[in-house]
Formats: structure tokens, C-alpha cells, sequence
């Protein structure tokens, strides 16, 4: 910002300029700066993990011991005070040498099991604030629980917010634009992150069908001209085009796993995703599969084996099965699928086996270690993903019922 001024205006007159000492100009660089600027505050945890200043956290293996966006930042830290106490010296430093100070005013602490440890003791030095579950961070909750409705609760009071009186203006038409482009979109963002619950859904199709059908005042279900499915059905398959929550949230989150896929070097790969049984047999259903080293395709559930799954083609198999997450490699190898059957139950499946044998002799799998497994969308010409192809295809799948 030292190559602009800024100035006040007073009766409509311009004052002095202001030559602004630091900061970042908004714009489509703004992200990059700020990576660039608090990149060196990781890499000084990384080297204070490497030298034992830092040690890493039990339980599980963490690639993300810091999670970084824009000027915000979430530190994951053992609750030893010798820990804390070097993180601090760490951001002190940080602050002194780049000038971006941290403002503990603003700063909090959370504690994740930590009901035996005397934390004012642990947090001497930290000079700001404890809180507790669930937080907010970058506009979303954060819990160790399960999430709840009350936790979504400012998603219902956002939309209700937009309405007001505006739908007693508007005509029908009107209102199905405002539905379709605005009350349904506030709620995106947490729908991508999050396995929203169903009631949460259900609140906001209840706004929206009470804006539409009777200007967001009481609703009974003679002013309802058609089936609130039937509205939230594409245009092309004769609805109103307005958004199904449930199924646009689950086109969402096949993202996840389709980047999971593509990019397995991303920090969060290996951490629970917010994808559910439903969504995962949606992604396999809509994907195909060639195989390379077979080291990322999964045996039962991938669909490298043709039109479909082997867990499709072979149910009784799969549900005997005692490592259903096995890749095609670490299947096929010495046939440990075999091997991996429920003791007892290998007499009554043999024909299923046999013919599981047979069916993988024919299509004479051959693996080659210098290629990778790779994926192709289904519904779309180029064979990426897309957040609407995904949405569209449930409705597809409706019809082919």
C-alpha cells in the first residue's frame, strides 16, 4: 500500500493525502500476498518441530499442525507450558521481523481434552482469552461434537434477514428468482464443508416455499400449486429449477472426494471428509477407472471392473469380506481377497469365489508400476468433475428408476 494515498472528504472537499506505512491492497492478489507474508511463520514451526522444540500430536499423524488463510491462523499445540511458552517466543519474533503482530485481544484458546491439566498454569504465557466449543472460524462452526442445528442457527437468521418485506412486492416470478439466486445460495458455503443435519434443510425449504407460495407469510397447503419436490426438480425435467438442498449439498461434497483422488498430497487427504455411505456410492456409480499400479482404486468399491462395482456384482462376497478397503493391487496380490473372507464362511461363498476367479482371469488384469490408477467423471464430455453435472445426474438416475 505504499504506492497509494488516501485522503478524507469534508463538504464534499478533499483533504490532505495520507501516505499509508503497511498493509495489503484488496484485489485478486490480496490472497497471494498474504500467503507470501505469513509463509514464514510455518516454515519457523516446521523447523522448531525439527529441532524437538515442538513435539508432534499423539493420538494421530497430523499434516496439518498449522492451518493458515489470509492474516488468520489455528495453531494445534500439545498443553505442555514448555510448548506454549516456545510458540509464543515464536510469534513474538514472527511479529518483530515482518511487522504483522499478533492481537491477542482477538486471540482464544481451545481445549481438546484437557480436563485433567491445569491450563493457567499451561497458558501463562498466552495473553489472550480461553473458549470453548463449539468456535466460529472463517464463518463456520467449529465442534467436537456432533453438530446440531443451534450450531447452523445463524445460516436461518442470515436467510430470514433478506426477506422483509420484499416478498409482498414481488410477483411470483420475482419470488422464484429471489428463491433460486439468493436464499438458496447463502447456505453454499457451509453445505461444501460441512454433513449438514437434515432439520437444517428442512427449516430453510420451509422459508423458501413460504416466500414463494404465499409472500413469506403463514402457509397451508392450499396456496401450494405444485409439490415442493416438484419445484426443486430441474427445468429440464419439468420443475421450477429451484435448488434440492439435499441432493445440491451432496454434488457439494463429491468434491472432496474426487480431489482426494486426484490430488492425495493435499493436507486434509487421510482426515474424515464430510461424506457419508450415500455419497461415496454415488461417486463410485458416476466414475470409471483405469487401472495403473492399482494402488489407489479400491477392489470393492471403485469401478474399474466394467459397467460397475464388485461389491455391486458380488454383495455376499463383499459383506464377508474382513478388509473391505483394500486397493486393487494389495487384493489381487498372492489373492488376499480370498484370504480376507470371515472364517467359516468361505464353504457357503465358494461359488461366489469361483466365480469372482473366473471373472478376473478373463479380463487378464495386467499392473504396471509405472502408471498410476487414473479417474474419469461419467457426465461430462471432458471427464471432470463439476458440481452441477453431479447435482443433475440424481435427477437422471430418478428417471432411469
Amino acid at each position: 500500500l505504499t504506492t497509494s494515498t488516501s485522503s478524507f472528504l469534508l463538504n464534499g472537499a478533499a483533504g490532505k493525502k495520507i501516505l499509508h506505512c503497511r498493509g495489503l491492497r484488496q484485489g485478486p492478489l490480496s490472497p497471494l500476498l498474504f500467503i507470501i507474508a505469513i509463509d514464514p511463520l510455518h516454515r519457523l514451526l516446521q523447523r522448531a518441530m525439527e529441532l524437538g522444540q515442538l513435539d508432534p500430536i499423539p493420538g494421530r499423524d497430523l499434516a496439518l499442525r498449522v492451518s493458515l488463510y489470509a492474516d488468520d491462523v489455528i495453531i494445534f499445540a500439545n498443553p505442555v507450558k514448555e510448548e506454549i511458552d516456545t510458540l509464543m517466543s515464536i510469534i513474538h519474533d514472527f511479529g518483530l521481523a515482518s511487522g504483522l503482530k499478533v492481537n491477542l485481544q482477538k486471540s482464544s484458546v481451545a481445549a481438546i481434552r484437557c480436563d485433567q491439566i491445569n491450563l493457567q498454569q499451561v497458558l501463562q504465557s498466552f495473553g489472550g482469552q480461553q473458549a470453548r466449543f463449539p468456535l466460529r472460524c472463517l464463518g463456520l462452526p467449529v465442534t467436537i461434537s456432533r453438530l446440531r442445528i443451534v450450531h447452523l442457527q445463524f445460516i436461518l437468521d442470515r436467510i430470514r434477514a433478506r426477506l422483509g418485506w420484499k416478498g409482498r412486492l414481488l410477483t411470483i416470478a420475482g419470488r422464484r428468482v429471489l428463491v433460486r439466486s439468493v436464499l438458496s445460495a447463502l447456505s453454499t458455503f457451509a453445505l461444501t464443508v460441512l454433513k449438514v443435519p437434515k432439520k437444517l434443510l428442512a427449516e430453510v425449504d420451509k422459508i423458501r416455499r413460504r416466500l414463494l407460495w404465499a409472500q413469506d407469510e403463514a402457509i397451508s397447503g392450499g396456496k401450494c400449486k405444485v409439490s415442493w419436490p416438484e419445484v426443486c426438480t430441474p427445468i429440464d425435467n419439468g420443475g421450477l429449477g429451484i435448488s434440492n438442498l439435499q441432493r445440491f449439498s451432496r454434488a457439494l461434497r463429491l468434491r472432496w472426494l474426487w480431489l482426494s483422488w486426484l490430488t492425495p498430497n493435499r493436507p486434509w487427504v487421510g482426515m474424515q471428509l464430510p461424506c457419508d455411505q450415500g455419497d461415496r456410492e454415488l461417486f463410485n456409480a458416476s466414475t470409471t477407472v483405469t487401472l495403473g499400479d492399482g494402488k489407489t482404486a479400491s477392489f470393492w468399491d471403485s469401478s474399474w471392473a466394467g459397467a460397475g462395482t464388485l461389491k455391486m456384482e458380488f454383495p455376499e462376497l463383499h459383506k464377508h469380506s474382513k478388509r473391505k478397503n483394500r486397493t486393487v493391487h494389495a487384493a489381487l496380490h498372492d489373492d488376499t481377497w480370498v484370504t480376507d473372507l470371515a472364517h467359516g464362511q468361505t464353504q457357503q461363498l465358494w461359488p461366489e469365489v469361483i466365480r469372482l476367479n473366473r471373472w478376473l482371469i478373463s479380463k487378464n488384469i495386467s499392473l504396471s508400476d509405472q502408471e498410476q490408477d487414473t479417474i474419469k467423471w461419467k457426465h461430462t464430455a471432458s471427464g471432470s468433475f463439476s458440481t452441477s453435472s453431479a447435482y443433475n445426474c440424481q435427477f437422471q438416475r430418478d428417471a432411469q428408476d
